[in-house]
């Protein structure tokens, strides 16, 4: 009788070298994550021209806004349940096809409400790509790439704010502001197709779910070729020590009992500000007396920027901590209060806001990675999501309560830097966390909780 071999599958793609497989998922990865910056992005950069169609008040259309929100809060659960229960590519597709449809509807809305409708079922199949995005990245890419696949992986979502903005300026004056929404949808659909046909299922996903499947088996070869692989292979994966529980109590214990108050607080705010920017820049720009070309670049050019800037703050972070996050907050902060200054050249006005709305994106970015920095690996997952909670609720209110701030006829400078208090909050709560990482958790994972978790033991996936 032939020996059972047992191959680790985690372990396997964890040691392999970065080649032709990994890229390839890291790039389809990349284009979901881009069509989905381009197609949640399309009513913020066609923001202004949206109003003048409607002839409606900004309260109106901070409605638009928060239910797109709402809608992405409740899809990052579905689809969070989807992804283990369907996998990942049926995630996927369904994802893209649940935001590609109602978004070529938006095209068509005659009304403020219809759009709010229609953006609220966009929502839910937005929420959805971003972590099955990172599932595929994470389970696919060898260890010492992960995090660097990961990071730019998610920049795909950037660029396609950065796309959007070019499309706003140079195709809405031309085919109106239908087209921020029909051409964000055409390319979610040829991305559909696309997967379809090329898009494989996660490894780790069918080592546990279909151990004994020829696809896994065929998948493993490709990577491994030089494993011998017969009837009587087995593929195991290491089994995860999990929460016992879903409450909130094991981040509250330890030196958690300080820093998930902080983290949270910190999630809160940011979001406040980070989404009254980024939901409407464009037409703060154009209130500044921009024309409607130099506010939808202004808001490209601060989308392009921001990649390079995400990047220096996640080396800044690795080198010096959470003072970092607060810094690029400050510097956000300081420029969306210099656009209150009156007199400004159309030239300085763009070039605040470019400052200002890169450095607000990779603070966005820059709390996801935080968060990992404080919880160990047994609670890590419940920490971001209790962590990412806070900041979906802000992510509802800012836009809605941003809208009324603007209908309000409060004297500009006034009305920035309200704008900008959350986030100068947000800074303090980083320099706070950091003192907590210099002091208490400088010697890394094992020193951040009081009991280590359990180690992890390696048995055949069934």
């Amino acid at each position: 009788m032939a020996q059972a071999i047992s191959v680790d599958v985690a372990e396997l793609v964890e040691s392999r070298k970065l080649g032709k497989v990994q890229i390839g998922i890291w790039l389809l990865a990349f284009l979901m994550v881009f069509a989905d910056g381009f197609d949640f992005s399309g009513p913020l950069a066609g923001a202004p021209a949206i109003l003048r169609a409607f002839q409606a008040p900004k309260t109106e259309l901070g409605w638009v806004f928060s239910l797109g929100n709402f809608g992405a809060l409740l899809g990052a659960y579905l689809f969070g349940y989807v992804n283990d229960r369907f996998g990942r590519r049926t995630a996927a597709l369904s994802a893209i096809l649940c935001y590609t449809l109602p978004a070529l509807a938006s095209g068509f809305a005659g009304s403020l409400t219809q759009l709010g409708i229609y953006r609220f079922v966009v929502g839910l199949g937005v929420g959805g790509i971003m972590p099955t995005a990172i599932a595929y990245l994470v389970e696919i890419a060898p260890k010492r790439f992960r995090v660097t696949m990961v990071m730019c992986g998610v920049l795909g979502f950037t660029t396609g704010i950065a796309v959007i903005g070019q499309v706003a300026a140079w195709l809405i004056p031309i085919w109106g502001w239908r087209v921020v929404f029909f051409l964000p949808a055409c390319v979610g659909l040829a991305l559909c197709v696309l997967l379809y046909f090329v898009l494989p299922e996660s490894l780790r996903y069918l080592t546990v779910h279909k151990p004994q499947s020829d696809e896994l088996r065929r998948r493993v070869k490709r990577i491994a070729p030089e494993i011998e692989i017969g009837p009587a292979t087995r593929f195991t994966m290491p089994v995860q020590p999990q929460a016992k529980t879903i409450s909130p109590k094991p981040l509250f214990q330890g030196n958690q009992r300080i820093v998930t108050p902080l983290l949270w607080s910190g999630y809160f705010f940011e979001a406040l500000t980070f989404m009254a920017l980024s939901n409407w820049f464009a037409v703060l720009m154009e209130t500044l007396k921009l024309t409607p070309l130099q506010a939808s670049l202004t808001y490209s050019y601060g989308a392009t920027l921001a990649i390079p800037v995400v990047i220096a703050l996640a080396w800044c972070f690795d080198k010096l901590g959470p003072i970092t996050v607060a810094g690029a907050i400050l510097i956000s902060s300081a420029s969306l209060i210099m656009l209150g200054i009156s007199g400004l050249s159309p030239s300085l006005l763009m070039l605040f806001g470019i400052v200002c709305f890169s450095f607000a994106l990779s603070v966005q970015g820059s709390f996801n990675g935080m968060v990992g920095v404080f919880y160990p690996t047994h609670i890590r997952g419940q920490g971001i999501g209790y962590a990412g909670a806070m900041g979906r609720i802000a992510q509802i209110i800012g836009p809605l309560a941003t809208g009324y701030l603007l209908s309000a006829a409060l004297p500009l400078q006034l009305a920035l830097a309200i704008v900008a208090t959350p986030f100068i909050i947000a800074a303090g709560i980083c320099i706070g966390l950091d003192i907590v990482h210099k002091r208490r958790f400088a010697g890394g994972e094992a020193a951040a909780s009081a009991a280590a978790p359990p180690k992890q033991r390696t048995v055949a996936a069934e």
